[in-house]
């Protein structure tokens, strides 16, 4: 399989997920081998079209596993983009629908694992220290989408 444009992919998310990008763009082509070239070699070559189908599809699905959230931390976030990006637990707490203070602890910062909760999965949220502690999304966060995938123009 063959992607003649590869290096005109910019895709700007989780590294590893460019991978499973790209196989979703050969997989594209497989599925319309009767429609694609071969090169020389045998190989198919994908087309701006698998490129396009694949960029749809990845975005459906939301991204890379690591980058999807769950339904609680959905909430979380939502909650905090509510507040105008900024909110303390108590904030949370009440845009989650009064979840319970050990609840919204366990989203944000996982429970008894270090390196896990949503502290560690989303980047995008900054840890303001202080009484009390306010949690902030960097601007343009959007827990939906957090990929961007272009086709550059030919150099």
């Amino acid at each position: 399989m063959k992607i003649p444009f590869a290096t005109r992919i910019r895709f700007d998310g989780d590294p590893r997920a460019y991978g499973m990008f790209s196989d979703m763009i050969k997989a594209s082509a497989v599925f319309r081998y009767q429609k694609r070239e071969e090169n020389e070699a045998g190989q198919l070559i994908a087309t701006i079209e698998d490129f396009e189908n694949a960029k749809l599809l990845y975005i459906e699905i939301g991204g890379h596993d690591r980058d999807k959230y769950t339904d609680a931390e959905l909430r979380v976030l939502n909650a905090i983009v509510a507040k105008g990006g900024e909110a303390t637990q108590a904030d949370i707490q009440r845009g989650c629908y009064n979840l319970s203070p050990g609840r919204v602890s366990d989203i944000l910062n996982g429970r008894g694992k270090q390196g896990g909760g949503l502290l560690y999965k989303c980047k995008d949220i900054i840890v303001e220290e202080g009484r009390p502690i306010r949690y902030r999304l960097r601007s343009g966060f959007n827990p939906a989408y957090s990929v961007s995938i272009d086709l550059m123009e030919p150099t």
